[in-house]
């Protein structure tokens, strides 16, 4: 579970991944705990493995944070474009 989870955190990352150290740390070390405790990984994860994982990026740079950057920036640009336009 724990590299299936890493790949899937990996492929949401831009840039040069040092934000990425310590979300696999407290991954590892969730898992180890859980581990050590005899409890299942969908105990720490919950059902929606996928949600755990975006919750473990908080923070961190993802594509999906970038994409949502861009398409605000050029919705900004194209108001203030527009803005310009109707002032003249």
């Amino acid at each position: 579970m724990y590299k299936k989870i890493q790949k899937y955190i990996w492929a949401q990352v831009t840039g040069d991944g040092y934000e990425m150290v310590e979300v696999q740390n407290r991954l590892l070390e969730l898992f180890e705990e859980a581990s050590a405790e005899g409890r299942k990984v969908l105990d720490i994860t919950g059902e929606d493995v996928t949600g755990f994982a975006e919750e473990l990026l908080n923070g961190v740079d993802t594509r999906q944070n970038k994409a949502g950057k861009e398409l605000n920036d050029k919705i900004k640009k194209y108001i203030e474009k527009a803005d310009k336009k109707l002032k003249k």
